[in-house]
């Protein structure tokens, strides 16, 4: 019976000794979980004001926004002056500067040498005569250009290999966004030289193909 008294004490005592360690890395864990949170280990060691909380630290509003500096000239932008305001568009200009770069436009070309003849002055008044009359309307709205060109002169020879020119000729040509797409010469003007009003409906007729297929 004393043995197992004695076997009992020290159960007992093993017990209690397993439960004070349990204890104390329990209490070592949680001291160590505070301090990573950032809260203080006991009451009676709270951290100085500097590592204090932003909450606990903060300052009234009305003392924050005392003490803010005044923003710049940078920050506040100056009012617009009247003078300064954009000049409306009216519509007519709106439209004709869209038709101006959007729309494609047909030229007409008379392509000459410097050594007029009879005939090549004929071609010349012929042409003007169409263009400028049953034409106008086109030409005033600037859909369509009327254009006489020396192709002697060194800036305007490249025409004469553009156009495959082999005499003065007649040509029309539809140009878009800056660029030629396409170009007709119109050779039968010199079949219709004794004929004035054959002439013009010859090149009307072509100018006006192009103008209404033009974009």
């Amino acid at each position: 019976m004393k043995a197992r008294g004695v076997i009992t004490v020290v159960l007992l005592l093993f017990v209690a000794a397993s439960l004070a360690w349990l204890g104390a890395k329990e209490l070592a864990r949680s001291k160590a979980l505070k301090a990573l949170q950032g809260q203080p280990a006991a009451a009676d060691q709270a951290p100085p004001a500097s590592v204090l909380p932003a909450q606990q630290s903060a300052k009234p509003a009305e003392e924050v926004g005392a003490k803010a500096p005044a923003p710049t000239s940078e920050e506040v932008p100056a009012p617009a002056s009247k003078n300064s305001a954009p000049k409306p568009v009216l519509p007519s200009e709106s439209a004709g500067a869209s038709r101006a770069t959007s729309s494609s436009r047909v030229v007409v070309y008379y392509l000459h040498t410097t050594a007029r003849c009879p005939s090549c002055l004929k071609i010349e008044a012929y042409t003007a005569a169409e263009v400028t009359g049953p034409l106008s309307g086109p030409l005033s709205d600037g859909r369509l250009e009327w254009k006489v060109i020396n192709v002697d002169e060194p800036k305007n020879a490249h025409f004469v290999e553009d156009y495959e020119l082999y005499t003065k000729s007649v040509v029309v040509s539809e140009m878009k966004d800056g660029k030629e797409i396409r170009w007709k010469r119109l050779d039968k003007v010199w079949d219709y030289l004794d004929d004035q009003q054959a002439f013009m409906k010859y090149v009307g007729d072509e100018v006006r193909a192009y103008l209404k297929d033009a974009s």
